[in-house]
C-alpha cells in the first residue's frame, strides 16, 4: 500500500476537500486525486463521493479511517524511535485531550510538570469530540482527557471529577447578582451556543425538553473558548462549566451555578495496550490538584 496514498486520504477526511490535502502535502490537486485514485483502485472501492467541489465519505471510508491513523501513527512512532534511540532520549509523554480540557486542565499541568521535571517534553493533541475516538484508535499516547460521557468501550478510563454546569455572563448583568439560576431566567436573554454535535449542547438540550422550555439562540459555535470571548465582548451568556474556563476569569465576568444541577464526568483515559510512561504519575498529580483549585470556589 502506498503511504503516501495514504496520508492524502486521511487528510481529505480531516479536511474535506482535494485542495487543502494538496496544499498541506505541497502537492499539485491533480497529484493529490491521483493518490487517491491509486489507493481506490487497489482497495477495489470508492472511497468518497464527489458533491459538488467536496469529498463526501464513503462507507468504506469511513471503516478505513480508524486503520489508517493506526498504520500512519506506527511509521511516524518509527521515525521518532529512531531519532531518540540515536540521540538517546526520552520520549515525550504524549496526551490526548477534548478541547474543552485543554486550556483549563492541561496547559497549567503541563506547565507544572515541566517546573517540577525541567528536562520533560510533552506532545499534546486537543481533537474534538467527533475525531476523539479515531486518534485514540491509533493506541499512540499515555494519557488521555475527555468526557466519561463520550466513552469509548475497549478504552481503560477512571473519573478524575464531575464539574457542574454554570451560566457565564458579565459581572455586572443584573442576574450575575443572583447565587443561582436556572433556565427560565434565561429565557429572553441572547444565548451563545455551543453546536449540537458538542456533548454539553446535547445535555442542555434535554434539560430543556425536560423543562418544556426553549432558549434565544443569538450566536453559535463549536469551541468553548470562542463561546467565553462572545460573552466577555457583551454579545450575550453562555453555559459552561470551571473546567472549560480555568483559572483566568476574568474580573469582568461570573460563572453563576444554573439549577436544576447538572454535571458533566470528566474522565482520564489510558493506553488499552499500557503504553508506559514514567511521568504519567506526576501528570495525573497535577491535574487532580488543579480539579481541586478550579472546583473548590464552585462547590
Amino acid at each position: 500500500m502506498n503511504l503516501k496514498s495514504l496520508r492524502v486520504f486521511v487528510l481529505i477526511m480531516e479536511h474535506g476537500t482535494l485542495v487543502r490535502a494538496s496544499e498541506i502535502m505541497h502537492l499539485s490537486p491533480p497529484a493529490v486525486s491521483r493518490l487517491l485514485r491509486l489507493l481506490e483502485d487497489e482497495l477495489r472501492q470508492p472511497l468518497f463521493e464527489r458533491v459538488k467541489k467536496r469529498l463526501i465519505p464513503t462507507q468504506a471510508g469511513e471503516q478505513l479511517l480508524p486503520e489508517a491513523l493506526r498504520i500512519l501513527a506506527g511509521i511516524d512512532s518509527l521515525s521518532d524511535f529512531l531519532e531518540r534511540s540515536r540521540q538517546e532520549q526520552t520520549p515525550p509523554l504524549r496526551l490526548i485531550s477534548h478541547p474543552r480540557m485543554a486550556s483549563g486542565l492541561m496547559l497549567p499541568a503541563i506547565k507544572r510538570l515541566s517546573c517540577e521535571f525541567p528536562d520533560a517534553r510533552v506532545r499534546l493533541e486537543v481533537q474534538p469530540r467527533q475525531s476523539f475516538g479515531s486518534y485514540i484508535a491509533q493506541d499512540q499516547f499515555h494519557l488521555g482527557l475527555g468526557s466519561l460521557s463520550a466513552h469509548w468501550e475497549d478504552l481503560e478510563s477512571q473519573q478524575l471529577c464531575e464539574t457542574r454546569l454554570c451560566v457565564l455572563l458579565p459581572r455586572d448583568h443584573p442576574l450575575a447578582q443572583r447565587p443561582k439560576l436556572n433556565l427560565r431566567d434565561l429565557q429572553d436573554l441572547d444565548y451563545i451556543a455551543l453546536t449540537e454535535n458538542t456533548l454539553l449542547r446535547q445535555l442542555i438540550e434535554a434539560n430543556l425538553v425536560s423543562s418544556d422550555l426553549r432558549l434565544s439562540v443569538r450566536h453559535e459555535v463549536s469551541v468553548s473558548a470562542a463561546a467565553h470571548q462572545l460573552v466577555a465582548d457583551g454579545l450575550g451568556y453562555t453555559i459552561t462549566e470551571a473546567i472549560a474556563v480555568g483559572a483566568n476569569l476574568p474580573n469582568t465576568l461570573k460563572l453563576v451555578p444554573l439549577e436544576p444541577a447538572s454535571h458533566l464526568k470528566v474522565g482520564l483515559f489510558l493506553s488499552k495496550s499500557k503504553l508506559q510512561h514514567p511521568l504519567v504519575d506526576p501528570f495525573v498529580k497535577h491535574l487532580r490538584q488543579i480539579v481541586g483549585e478550579l472546583l473548590e470556589p464552585h462547590s
